[in-house]
Protein backbone atom coordinates (compact mmCIF):
# COMPACT_ATOMS: atom_id res chain seq x y z
CA UNK A 1 0.00 0.00 0.00
CA UNK A 2 1.08 3.50 -0.70
CA UNK A 3 0.36 6.51 1.59
CA UNK A 4 -1.17 9.53 -0.42
CA UNK A 5 -2.74 12.62 0.57
CA UNK A 6 -4.99 13.32 3.03
CA UNK A 7 -7.20 16.41 3.54
CA UNK A 8 -9.35 17.77 6.17
CA UNK A 9 -12.78 19.27 6.21
CA UNK A 10 -13.86 22.90 7.83
CA UNK A 11 -17.37 22.06 8.47
CA UNK A 12 -19.74 25.06 9.09
CA UNK A 13 -22.16 25.36 11.66
CA UNK A 14 -24.94 24.49 8.57
CA UNK A 15 -26.47 20.89 8.60
CA UNK A 16 -24.74 19.82 5.55
CA UNK A 17 -24.31 16.55 3.73
CA UNK A 18 -20.39 16.14 2.45
CA UNK A 19 -19.42 13.93 -0.02
CA UNK A 20 -16.09 13.91 0.15
CA UNK A 21 -13.37 14.22 -2.63
CA UNK A 22 -10.44 13.69 -0.43
CA UNK A 23 -7.54 11.46 -0.98
CA UNK A 24 -6.72 8.43 1.38
CA UNK A 25 -3.92 5.53 2.19
CA UNK A 26 -4.58 1.76 2.42
CA UNK A 27 -8.04 1.84 1.52
CA UNK A 28 -9.11 1.42 5.28
CA UNK A 29 -11.22 3.22 7.71
CA UNK A 30 -10.37 5.80 11.05
CA UNK A 31 -13.42 6.13 13.42
CA UNK A 32 -16.23 4.89 10.52
CA UNK A 33 -14.74 7.28 7.97
CA UNK A 34 -13.07 5.91 4.30
CA UNK A 35 -9.50 7.11 4.95
CA UNK A 36 -7.79 5.86 1.92
CA UNK A 37 -7.68 4.51 -1.92
CA UNK A 38 -5.62 1.33 -2.12
CA UNK A 39 -2.70 1.00 -4.96
CA UNK A 40 -2.95 -2.28 -5.23
CA UNK A 41 -5.84 -1.93 -7.28
CA UNK A 42 -4.21 0.55 -9.16
CA UNK A 43 -3.80 3.73 -9.48
CA UNK A 44 -6.58 6.51 -9.13
CA UNK A 45 -7.91 7.22 -12.67
CA UNK A 46 -9.81 9.72 -14.71
CA UNK A 47 -11.60 6.23 -16.08
CA UNK A 48 -13.45 5.74 -13.08
CA UNK A 49 -16.41 7.94 -12.08
CA UNK A 50 -17.88 7.70 -8.70
CA UNK A 51 -21.31 9.56 -7.51
CA UNK A 52 -23.13 9.09 -4.67
CA UNK A 53 -27.04 10.25 -4.68
CA UNK A 54 -29.17 11.15 -1.73
CA UNK A 55 -32.95 10.66 -1.79
CA UNK A 56 -32.87 11.13 -5.95
CA UNK A 57 -31.02 14.96 -5.69
CA UNK A 58 -33.15 15.92 -3.05
CA UNK A 59 -30.93 18.56 -0.91
CA UNK A 60 -32.81 18.46 2.36
CA UNK A 61 -33.09 15.69 5.28
CA UNK A 62 -35.23 16.00 8.50
CA UNK A 63 -34.45 14.51 11.81
CA UNK A 64 -35.51 10.82 12.42
CA UNK A 65 -36.73 10.50 8.40
CA UNK A 66 -35.48 7.31 6.47
CA UNK A 67 -33.81 8.13 3.13
CA UNK A 68 -32.26 5.89 0.15
CA UNK A 69 -28.57 6.47 -0.30
CA UNK A 70 -27.12 5.01 -3.74
CA UNK A 71 -23.30 4.75 -5.04
CA UNK A 72 -22.77 3.94 -8.79
CA UNK A 73 -19.59 3.26 -9.77
CA UNK A 74 -18.99 4.51 -13.56
CA UNK A 75 -16.00 2.90 -15.69
CA UNK A 76 -15.55 4.65 -19.50
CA UNK A 77 -13.10 1.73 -20.44
CA UNK A 78 -15.71 -0.84 -19.49
CA UNK A 79 -14.27 -2.87 -16.86
CA UNK A 80 -16.57 -5.74 -16.21
CA UNK A 81 -16.93 -5.56 -12.01
CA UNK A 82 -17.08 -2.75 -9.45
CA UNK A 83 -16.42 -2.42 -5.41
CA UNK A 84 -16.94 0.61 -3.32
CA UNK A 85 -16.79 1.60 0.58
CA UNK A 86 -18.98 4.24 1.85
CA UNK A 87 -19.85 5.98 5.78
CA UNK A 88 -21.26 8.25 7.62
CA UNK A 89 -20.77 10.29 10.78
CA UNK A 90 -24.22 10.39 11.73
CA UNK A 91 -27.17 8.04 11.59
CA UNK A 92 -27.81 4.63 10.92
CA UNK A 93 -27.97 2.41 7.70
CA UNK A 94 -30.57 -0.24 7.47
CA UNK A 95 -30.69 -3.98 6.32
CA UNK A 96 -27.31 -4.32 3.63
CA UNK A 97 -28.36 -5.66 0.20
CA UNK A 98 -26.91 -8.53 -1.23
CA UNK A 99 -23.40 -8.52 -2.53
CA UNK A 100 -22.42 -5.91 0.48
CA UNK A 101 -21.70 -5.90 4.27
CA UNK A 102 -22.04 -3.18 7.30
CA UNK A 103 -19.08 -3.48 9.71
CA UNK A 104 -19.48 -0.45 12.15
CA UNK A 105 -20.67 2.79 10.26
CA UNK A 106 -19.30 1.46 6.89
CA UNK A 107 -21.05 -0.41 4.15
CA UNK A 108 -18.95 -1.91 1.39
CA UNK A 109 -19.42 -5.04 -1.08
CA UNK A 110 -17.98 -8.14 0.02
CA UNK A 111 -18.12 -9.15 -3.64
CA UNK A 112 -17.86 -7.55 -6.61
CA UNK A 113 -20.33 -6.31 -8.67
CA UNK A 114 -20.76 -7.40 -12.20
CA UNK A 115 -21.43 -3.94 -14.42
CA UNK A 116 -23.78 -3.47 -17.07
CA UNK A 117 -23.41 -1.88 -20.15
CA UNK A 118 -20.42 -0.83 -21.95
CA UNK A 119 -18.44 2.42 -22.86
CA UNK A 120 -19.45 2.68 -19.84
CA UNK A 121 -20.15 0.32 -17.85
CA UNK A 122 -21.48 0.82 -14.20
CA UNK A 123 -22.57 -0.95 -11.00
CA UNK A 124 -24.90 0.61 -8.34
CA UNK A 125 -25.61 0.10 -4.54
CA UNK A 126 -28.94 1.39 -2.99
CA UNK A 127 -28.93 1.38 1.41
CA UNK A 128 -31.47 3.20 3.38
CA UNK A 129 -30.19 5.47 5.77
CA UNK A 130 -32.12 7.22 9.07
CA UNK A 131 -31.23 10.37 10.11
CA UNK A 132 -30.59 11.09 13.90
CA UNK A 133 -34.24 11.84 16.42
CA UNK A 134 -32.64 15.04 17.29
CA UNK A 135 -29.78 17.97 16.71
CA UNK A 136 -28.38 19.29 13.12
CA UNK A 137 -25.07 17.81 13.17
CA UNK A 138 -23.87 18.13 10.00
CA UNK A 139 -23.99 14.49 7.59
CA UNK A 140 -20.69 13.59 5.94
CA UNK A 141 -20.67 10.83 3.52
CA UNK A 142 -17.25 9.60 2.59
CA UNK A 143 -17.60 7.36 -0.06
CA UNK A 144 -14.69 5.54 -3.21
CA UNK A 145 -15.32 3.09 -5.62
CA UNK A 146 -13.26 0.46 -7.41
CA UNK A 147 -13.60 -0.15 -11.33
CA UNK A 148 -12.06 -3.71 -11.66
CA UNK A 149 -11.22 -6.61 -14.43
CA UNK A 150 -11.49 -9.21 -12.47
CA UNK A 151 -8.58 -11.14 -12.94
CA UNK A 152 -5.84 -9.43 -10.28
CA UNK A 153 -5.51 -5.68 -9.25
CA UNK A 154 -3.05 -5.01 -12.61
CA UNK A 155 -5.80 -2.14 -14.82
CA UNK A 156 -7.87 -1.65 -11.84
CA UNK A 157 -8.70 1.95 -11.64
CA UNK A 158 -11.04 3.64 -8.55
CA UNK A 159 -11.44 7.17 -7.32
CA UNK A 160 -13.62 9.13 -5.05
CA UNK A 161 -17.13 10.68 -4.73
CA UNK A 162 -17.43 14.27 -5.74
CA UNK A 163 -18.35 16.36 -2.90
CA UNK A 164 -22.49 16.76 -2.58
CA UNK A 165 -23.99 19.63 -0.22
CA UNK A 166 -27.13 18.68 1.57
CA UNK A 167 -28.48 21.31 4.47
CA UNK A 168 -31.61 20.65 7.10
CA UNK A 169 -34.19 23.55 5.96
CA UNK A 170 -34.02 25.04 9.17
CA UNK A 171 -31.87 25.08 12.37
CA UNK A 172 -33.98 26.54 15.63
CA UNK A 173 -31.37 27.88 17.72
CA UNK A 174 -33.91 29.44 20.35
CA UNK A 175 -37.01 28.53 21.15
CA UNK A 176 -39.43 30.73 23.82
CA UNK A 177 -42.83 31.38 25.37
CA UNK A 178 -44.05 34.05 27.57
CA UNK A 179 -47.68 33.31 28.97
CA UNK A 180 -49.52 36.71 29.68
CA UNK A 181 -53.17 34.83 31.12
CA UNK A 182 -55.05 33.58 27.73
CA UNK A 183 -52.55 34.80 25.69
CA UNK A 184 -49.50 33.16 24.81
CA UNK A 185 -46.45 34.35 23.24
CA UNK A 186 -43.95 32.33 21.36
CA UNK A 187 -40.62 33.64 20.11
CA UNK A 188 -38.52 31.27 18.07
CA UNK A 189 -34.86 32.23 16.24
CA UNK A 190 -33.30 30.60 13.37
CA UNK A 191 -29.74 30.34 12.57
CA UNK A 192 -30.35 28.98 8.90
CA UNK A 193 -33.19 29.21 6.83
CA UNK A 194 -33.08 27.05 3.58
CA UNK A 195 -36.22 26.27 1.48
CA UNK A 196 -38.94 27.36 3.71
CA UNK A 197 -42.07 28.08 3.21
CA UNK A 198 -43.89 28.21 6.16
CA UNK A 199 -43.84 27.73 10.10
CA UNK A 200 -46.95 25.88 11.87
CA UNK A 201 -47.52 26.27 15.41
CA UNK A 202 -48.98 23.62 16.74
CA UNK A 203 -50.06 22.76 20.55
CA UNK A 204 -50.98 19.92 23.20
CA UNK A 205 -52.18 19.53 26.38
CA UNK A 206 -50.14 17.00 26.92
CA UNK A 207 -47.50 16.92 25.26
CA UNK A 208 -47.78 14.45 22.71
CA UNK A 209 -50.99 14.93 21.05
CA UNK A 210 -50.62 18.34 18.64
CA UNK A 211 -52.63 20.00 16.70
CA UNK A 212 -52.12 23.25 13.98
CA UNK A 213 -53.26 26.77 15.75
CA UNK A 214 -51.41 28.83 13.36
CA UNK A 215 -49.14 29.60 10.60
CA UNK A 216 -46.29 31.93 10.15
CA UNK A 217 -45.06 32.82 6.28
CA UNK A 218 -41.26 31.96 6.52
CA UNK A 219 -39.74 35.63 5.21
CA UNK A 220 -35.58 34.73 5.46
CA UNK A 221 -35.91 36.29 9.15
CA UNK A 222 -33.29 35.57 12.14
CA UNK A 223 -36.65 35.71 14.37
CA UNK A 224 -40.38 34.89 14.39
CA UNK A 225 -43.30 35.55 16.42
CA UNK A 226 -46.77 34.03 17.11
CA UNK A 227 -49.39 35.12 19.69
CA UNK A 228 -51.22 32.79 20.81
CA UNK A 229 -54.74 34.57 21.91
CA UNK A 230 -57.18 31.41 22.59
CA UNK A 231 -60.18 31.97 24.31
CA UNK A 232 -60.44 28.08 25.89
CA UNK A 233 -57.57 25.69 26.80
CA UNK A 234 -56.00 23.86 29.55
CA UNK A 235 -53.81 26.06 32.21
CA UNK A 236 -50.77 23.76 31.08
CA UNK A 237 -49.82 23.77 27.48
CA UNK A 238 -47.25 22.39 25.12
CA UNK A 239 -46.36 24.09 21.95
CA UNK A 240 -43.64 23.17 19.13
CA UNK A 241 -42.84 24.47 15.95
CA UNK A 242 -42.90 22.72 12.60
CA UNK A 243 -40.92 24.07 9.84
CA UNK A 244 -42.01 23.29 6.50
CA UNK A 245 -39.89 23.54 3.10
CA UNK A 246 -41.40 23.80 -0.25
CA UNK A 247 -40.84 20.11 -0.95
CA UNK A 248 -43.32 18.98 2.24
CA UNK A 249 -40.03 18.03 4.22
CA UNK A 250 -40.34 19.42 7.38
CA UNK A 251 -38.18 19.79 10.88
CA UNK A 252 -39.58 20.28 14.27
CA UNK A 253 -38.17 22.60 16.74
CA UNK A 254 -38.13 21.57 20.62
CA UNK A 255 -41.51 20.93 22.56
CA UNK A 256 -41.88 23.49 25.59
CA UNK A 257 -44.09 23.88 28.17
CA UNK A 258 -46.03 26.85 29.15
CA UNK A 259 -48.40 27.17 32.57
CA UNK A 260 -50.77 29.52 31.99
CA UNK A 261 -51.61 32.47 34.69
CA UNK A 262 -55.00 33.24 36.28
CA UNK A 263 -56.06 37.10 35.78
CA UNK A 264 -57.98 39.13 38.10
CA UNK A 265 -60.61 42.00 37.98
CA UNK A 266 -59.81 43.90 40.20
CA UNK A 267 -57.83 46.66 38.68
CA UNK A 268 -58.59 47.44 35.06
CA UNK A 269 -57.00 50.02 32.87
CA UNK A 270 -58.67 52.23 30.03
CA UNK A 271 -58.41 53.08 27.27
CA UNK A 272 -56.38 49.57 26.45
CA UNK A 273 -55.60 51.18 23.28
CA UNK A 274 -54.06 54.35 22.86
CA UNK A 275 -53.01 56.83 20.06
CA UNK A 276 -49.31 58.76 20.61
CA UNK A 277 -48.34 59.12 24.17
CA UNK A 278 -51.53 59.73 25.69
CA UNK A 279 -51.57 58.81 29.38
CA UNK A 280 -53.92 55.44 30.82
CA UNK A 281 -56.20 55.75 33.89
CA UNK A 282 -55.94 52.83 36.29
CA UNK A 283 -58.92 51.60 38.69
CA UNK A 284 -58.30 49.46 41.01
CA UNK A 285 -59.51 48.11 44.85
CA UNK A 286 -55.74 47.17 45.87
CA UNK A 287 -53.55 49.56 48.41
CA UNK A 288 -49.52 49.83 47.85
CA UNK A 289 -50.22 48.06 44.17
CA UNK A 290 -47.33 47.94 41.92
CA UNK A 291 -48.04 48.29 38.12
CA UNK A 292 -46.00 46.20 35.62
CA UNK A 293 -45.67 46.51 31.80
CA UNK A 294 -44.39 44.39 29.93
CA UNK A 295 -43.65 44.27 25.74
CA UNK A 296 -44.92 41.57 23.75
CA UNK A 297 -41.62 40.16 23.39
CA UNK A 298 -41.33 39.51 27.54
CA UNK A 299 -38.86 42.73 28.29
CA UNK A 300 -40.44 44.95 31.07
CA UNK A 301 -40.51 48.45 30.22
CA UNK A 302 -42.29 50.28 32.73
CA UNK A 303 -42.91 50.28 36.81
CA UNK A 304 -45.02 52.02 39.01
CA UNK A 305 -46.14 52.25 42.59
CA UNK A 306 -50.13 53.21 42.83
CA UNK A 307 -51.53 54.04 46.30
CA UNK A 308 -55.11 55.76 44.73
CA UNK A 309 -58.15 54.16 43.97
CA UNK A 310 -57.85 55.88 40.21
CA UNK A 311 -54.29 57.04 39.04
CA UNK A 312 -53.03 57.88 35.64
CA UNK A 313 -49.98 55.94 34.19
CA UNK A 314 -47.47 58.38 31.90
CA UNK A 315 -46.60 56.27 28.86
CA UNK A 316 -44.61 59.45 26.97
CA UNK A 317 -41.29 57.15 26.71
CA UNK A 318 -42.88 54.17 25.43
CA UNK A 319 -42.91 53.25 21.67
CA UNK A 320 -45.49 51.65 19.54
CA UNK A 321 -46.69 48.48 19.84
CA UNK A 322 -48.29 45.98 22.02
CA UNK A 323 -48.01 45.39 25.81
CA UNK A 324 -49.54 43.63 28.25
CA UNK A 325 -50.45 45.42 32.18
CA UNK A 326 -49.66 43.55 35.50
CA UNK A 327 -50.56 44.03 38.79
CA UNK A 328 -47.87 43.15 41.90
CA UNK A 329 -49.51 43.11 45.11
CA UNK A 330 -47.93 40.70 48.24
CA UNK A 331 -45.49 39.64 45.78
CA UNK A 332 -48.09 37.61 43.40
CA UNK A 333 -48.03 39.02 40.01
CA UNK A 334 -51.75 38.87 38.32
CA UNK A 335 -52.48 39.72 34.19
CA UNK A 336 -54.61 42.56 34.14
CA UNK A 337 -54.89 43.38 30.03
CA UNK A 338 -53.71 43.90 27.15
CA UNK A 339 -52.49 47.85 25.87
CA UNK A 340 -51.77 48.43 22.36
CA UNK A 341 -50.08 51.90 21.62
CA UNK A 342 -50.57 53.11 18.02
Amino acid sequence: MKKIIQSSFLLSTLAVIYFTNVSFSNGGFSNSVVTGGCNCHGPASANTLVTVDFNGGDLYYANGQTYPITITVISSSSKPAAGFALSTNVGTFGVEPAGTQLSGNVWKHNTPEATSGASPSFASWTIDWTAPATGAVPLQIFAVGNAVNGAGSSGDEWAFASTLNVVLPVLFTDFKATSFEKNTILNWSIADEKNVKQYQIEQSNNGTDFSTIGKVDANLLTTYQFIDDSKVHAPLAYYRIKAIDFSEKFRYSEIIKVQKENSSSLIKIYPSIITGNAPIHIQHNEANAEIMIYHMNGQLVKTQRITSSTSYLELNEMSKGMYFVFVKTNNNKRFVDKLIIQ
